[in-house]
């Protein structure tokens, strides 16, 4: 599994990225196509494995494993050819991580998680609504050269399309999200979402929300707390927890 992390600029990205893959993961820069793009590999380590193996006796043992995903473009809730490009790096992802800030920052500037948060969501919404249109104008061109066209397809994108323009994701659609013939499009507002609340080191609690986002799980992360315990020693960090 594949998971993308994605946030606006001094959200915390890397922090949580840190947090996530320092104490038990590999972090490897990826050179083929952006020198900052980064993957952290996580062996996740599974008792029933262990149980099974001492049974079996297996000549190899491999442990499901979890990609973490760190885009190098920054998301501003722009549209630019960067942003462009971050976001092509978001679609190959199973799911999306998305990192709110709930702490001030370097400038003393208070938080607006909610309103970060829907900016982002709303870009993701505009992402997808200009690849679904790109290929519904590619089907109609190709009628008018006299080529036949997928009803379902076209059924589907267009369903696609109408859902966006209300400025809603994908996922409110089951449906869509499942149909096979929309697979290759790798819409980003189609995949699952974990939203994480990426607080100060002294607050464990959610921030106050006008509306909770649909098929949404938020979840309050103290973050740099969270990526200091990763990186110490497995005694040192059993102790730290107990304080």
């Amino acid at each position: 599994m594949k998971l993308g992390i994605i946030g606006l600029p001094q959200c915390g990205r890397s922090t949580i990225f840190d947090a996530l893959t320092g104490a038990r993961g590999e972090d490897e820069t990826l050179k083929q196509s952006r020198k900052d793009q980064r993957i952290g590999t996580v062996k996740v380590m599974d008792e029933r494995v262990d149980n099974l193996s001492g049974m079996y006796k297996p000549k190899k043992i491999t442990y499901a494993q979890v990609e973490y995903l760190l885009p190098s473009d920054i998301l501003s809730g722009t549209s630019s050819k960067s942003e462009s490009a971050a976001w092509n790096q978001a679609r190959v992802c199973d799911a999306l991580i998305h990192v709110v800030r709930n702490f001030k920052d370097a400038g003393g500037m208070a938080p607006t998680p909610e309103k970060d948060f829907r900016g982002l969501e709303e870009e993701m919404i505009l992402s997808d609504l200009a690849v679904a249109e790109k290929r519904i104008e590619r089907i109609e061109a190709d009628l008018k050269r006299g080529r036949k066209k997928d009803e379902e397809e076209y059924s589907l994108v267009r369903s696609c399309c109408e859902l966006l323009e209300e400025g809603r994701p994908l996922r409110m659609n089951p449906e869509l999200v499942i149909a096979p013939q929309l697979k290759g499009f790798t819409f980003l507002s189609a995949k699952p979402h974990l939203v994480i609340i990426n607080n100060d080191e002294d607050n464990e609690s959610l921030p106050e929300w006008g509306t909770i986002p649909e098929g949404f799980e938020l979840l309050a992360v103290r973050g740099r707390l969270e990526m200091e315990i990763a990186s110490m020693l497995p005694e040192e960090a059993g102790e730290f927890l107990v304080e």
